[in-house]
């Protein structure tokens, strides 16, 4: 039992020399070691005669440029842009031409919703010609029931259909 406690013990001994090893020749032991000794490298210095001049300090920060006022535009009509005739960031003046768009679509659409409206009017006069009827109609056979040829009946009939 002896044997097999000292032979654990002298495997992780073997095994923890050799994992530090690793570290410090494959890993960044080697910095960890330098620094612990002072020997580091340090921050690199030019030096210059002392004259006058301008000193210049440069900054970069990350961000966004935002405008002083910025506008969306959106359309009305859906279709494809043939011409954009100004480029980002110009100034415009009201009624110019920001953008021209392909007209066949919409003007298909606008000869569609024409003839539809000409189809609405062609069933108005309809309308109209067939209240023109009923109501000769009716007038007729008022006429006949005041002449006793026509019932109330057949009157009523005649009014509730104008």
């Amino acid at each position: 039992m002896w044997k097999w406690i000292i032979g654990i013990i002298v495997l992780l001994g073997v095994m923890l020399l050799g994992g530090t090893w690793a570290l410090y020749e494959f890993g960044p032991g080697k910095k960890m070691v330098e620094r612990m000794r002072g020997r580091e490298e340090g921050i690199k210095v030019r030096l210059d005669a002392v004259r006058r001049g301008e000193l210049v300090r440069v900054v970069s920060a990350p961000g966004r440029i935002e405008p002083d006022s910025s506008v969306e535009i959106t359309a009305q009509v859906s279709a494809r842009i043939i011409a954009l005739p100004f480029k980002e960031g110009r100034s415009v003046a009201a009624g110019d031409v920001v953008v021209r768009l392909d007209a066949e679509e919409l003007m298909a659409a606008l000869e569609a919703q024409r003839a539809s409206a000409k189809a609405d009017e062609a069933r108005l006069e309809g309308s109209r010609a067939a209240l023109a009827q009923s109501k000769r109609e009716r007038d007729r056979v008022r006429q006949l029931h005041e002449s006793d040829v026509r019932s109330i009946a057949e009157m009523e009939v005649a009014e509730a259909g104008h």
